[in-house]
């Protein structure tokens, strides 16, 4: 029985290769990783090899020199020599595994990491210190316990002969566990070959091998995990050392890819951008279901024909009927909202429970649970990925707000939280007119998630003579165009627009909740885009989709400006790219002088004749497939569902 159990230990490994070799003819079609290995790697794992006998010539030592004792064997005797010996290892390999990643160790398992897609060959592969670590763990461990607690040698080889078999099992990149052992409890006691195939592609994270249990326990585990593992039993492996695990199953019509999007409703812009995204999203096979903080945001996005949920309406920016911020109010919403920390909890719950099943959470923009409190869970328990779309200068206005206020003692801490949590978030899409002409740094994974882009824009959807002929607006009549947010309530401003179409000649169509019993405006409209397409003018506020319209349209723009600090940040970051021309008008209590300033602005832009801009759809398809290719990356990226 010694020299059975000798021989065993010393080479019982090579018997598990080529039982694996056995199981990954009948399952060769579910790899986990579908990559080509060199024949030099190969080499590479057998050189290696020669430590493996370690287990086999420690254990006959340990015999001869009288170190480790047995006791006759019984069922129950072995049963518990296999759950001890069992549980130390697993602790044992766990936390001297994690002890190997870091700096000063890393030298002593780098071998074992030479290869990134693995083989039952690579369970062979240690270097001597390594193997040292784990003989201490296994039969050192079983020769000190031996002298207290009656352990068995039919025990100690069916613990080995287990834990040889998951080494190997676990290198094969085959994957062929049944679909139990990632479901429910058993998804915590039983390693796969996915699992470990995890560890070796991406050189962190699944620290364990035969149970995955303290993964779990203390978040090393990959979110994506089981969809890598539905891959490879589908027989679609992962091609790309460095992809994330998108199940197959995901992209059926049965189970979409499903995100969550959180547009603030404080202007309309936030909105649109959630209904254009949605709508882009939706030819990529990724469903967007949406979320918002104002029963008013609701009733507009349904008119978009897109349903949402209401988080809250805790927190909203006040504007007077200019749609001038009312600081005052402002800042008492904001102070009230992190002062009464269960306003924020309570929408923390309600997105937590919403981001269930979905990728990852959209915050558009700079919604504070969601830049803060969500990144923060996500740090410490995993299961919400949030990525942070907003405007360049949005983001530079809040730190100008803080400048500002509350004071000098509390300004660097409310700075500090957002920098911080803001590089906490899984990913971030800038909008920008001064985007970064470098690609993102795929081959940093925290880099690759960040993206800048002009603002998005809805594709034209119907010609001119169509849009004209909907409008009722005659082929040789001019168009001026105008889209204001629903906090503009100024009859006066309303009336100062009108005044100043008649006096052109032109003729009007204007968007704007408040205004829509006016004759030439609507409440809304979801193919706004293909009015501005045809427009001789534009006037709106210079928020970025206003903007955006304007630039890729190349229409003379005619900036309505209230002391919203972004918006003469907008106006400086674009003037430059709008050659159509572009005039800026402060709204002011002085109904005349303003009047006056509109009317004269309008004129001079209305005589700037601009030639037709042959490539707006190539533009506008072009900007539209940055947004979706970032998106579709940042899914890839995410992997697994929240589920947590």
């Amino acid at each position: 029985m010694i020299l059975f159990a000798t021989l065993f230990l010393g080479f019982g490994k090579f018997f598990m290769i080529l039982l694996a070799f056995i199981l990954k003819r009948g399952f060769s079609h579910h790899l986990v990783y579908d990559i080509q290995r060199s024949k030099e790697t190969f080499l590479k794992e057998i050189k290696a090899s020669w430590v493996i006998p370690l287990d086999g010539i420690v254990f006959y030592m340990l015999i001869q020199l009288d170190w480790i004792r047995f006791t006759p064997s019984t069922v129950s005797l072995t049963l518990l020599t296999f759950v001890v010996i069992f549980v130390f290892f697993e602790i044992w390999f766990y936390w001297t595994h994690r002890l190997l990643h870091t700096k000063l160790f890393w030298p002593l398992h780098i071998a074992h990491h030479r290869s990134s897609v693995i083989s039952p060959f690579s369970g062979l592969q240690f270097s001597f210190g390594e193997k040292c670590i784990l003989t201490a763990g296994s039969l050192g461990f079983a020769a000190v316990i031996s002298w207290w607690l009656p352990i068995t040698l039919p025990g100690l080889l069916l613990f080995f002969g287990f834990y040889y078999f998951q080494s190997i099992n676990g290198h094969s990149n085959v994957e062929g566990t049944p679909s139990i052992f990632v479901k429910g409890v058993l998804r915590y006691l039983v390693g796969t070959p996915s699992f470990h195939a995890m560890h070796h592609a991406r050189v962190t994270g699944h620290f364990g091998l035969m149970s995955p249990i303290q993964d779990y326990l203390f978040r090393t585990s990959y979110d994506d995990y089981k969809n890598v593992y539905m891959r490879a039993r589908e027989g679609q492996g992962l091609t790309r050392v460095n992809e994330k695990g998108l199940s197959a199953k995901l992209n059926s019509k049965e189970d979409k890819i499903r995100i969550g999007y959180l547009a603030v409703a404080d202007t309309r812009g936030h909105l649109m951008r959630s209904h254009l995204v949605k709508e882009l999203l939706a030819a990529e096979g990724i469903q967007v279901d949406l979320i918002t903080t104002s029963k008013e945001g609701q009733a507009f996005l349904r008119s978009m024909g897109d349903e949402s949920l209401l988080l809250s309406e805790y927190l909203l920016i006040k504007f007077d009927e200019n749609q001038n911020v009312l600081h005052f109010r402002t800042i008492v919403s904001v102070f009230k909202y992190i002062l009464l920390p269960w306003l924020g909890l309570r929408d923390f719950i309600r997105l937590k429970r919403f981001s269930k099943d979905k990728v990852f959470i959209v915050n558009d923009s700079l919604q504070p649970t969601l830049l803060v409190l969500a990144p923060m869970w996500n740090r410490l328990f995993g299961g919400l990925k949030v990525v942070q779309v907003y405007g360049e200068n949005l983001w530079n206005a809040a730190f100008s707000f803080l400048d500002k206020y509350p004071g000098k003692l509390i300004r660097p801490i409310f700075r500090f939280i957002i920098l911080r949590y803001m590089r906490l978030s899984f990913g971030q899409i800038k909008h920008s007119f001064t985007p970064s002409t470098d690609s993102p740094d795929l081959s940093d994974e925290t880099e690759s998630r960040k993206f800048s882009f002009p603002p998005i824009i809805g594709a034209m959807t119907t010609s001119e003579a169509e849009v004209r002929n909907q409008l009722e607006v005659d082929a040789n009549k001019k168009l001026l165009v105008c889209y204001l947010n629903p906090q503009f309530q100024n009859v006066s401003i309303a009336e100062a627009i009108e005044s100043a179409v008649k006096a052109l000649g032109m003729e009007l169509y204007g968007v704007c909740e408040n205004y829509s019993s006016r004759k030439g405006w609507v409440a809304t409209d979801r193919n706004f885009g293909d009015k501005v397409a045809i427009a001789s003018l534009f006037v709106s506020s210079p928020g970025m989709g206003a903007l955006s319209q304007a630039y890729f349209h190349q229409i003379p723009f005619l900036a309505l400006l209230t002391d919203q600090p972004e918006q003469q940040l907008n106006i400086d970051s674009f003037a430059s790219y709008l050659s159509a021309g572009l005039i800026a008008v402060n709204i002011t209590d002085d109904t005349k002088a303003f009047s006056d300033e509109l009317h004269s602005g309008l004129k001079t832009l209305a005589s700037n004749e601009q030639d037709q801009v042959s490539d707006i759809n190539d533009k506008i398809n072009e900007l539209r497939s940055g947004w979706a290719a970032a998106f579709r990356h940042l899914v890839d990226q995410a992997g697994g569902v929240n589920s947590k």
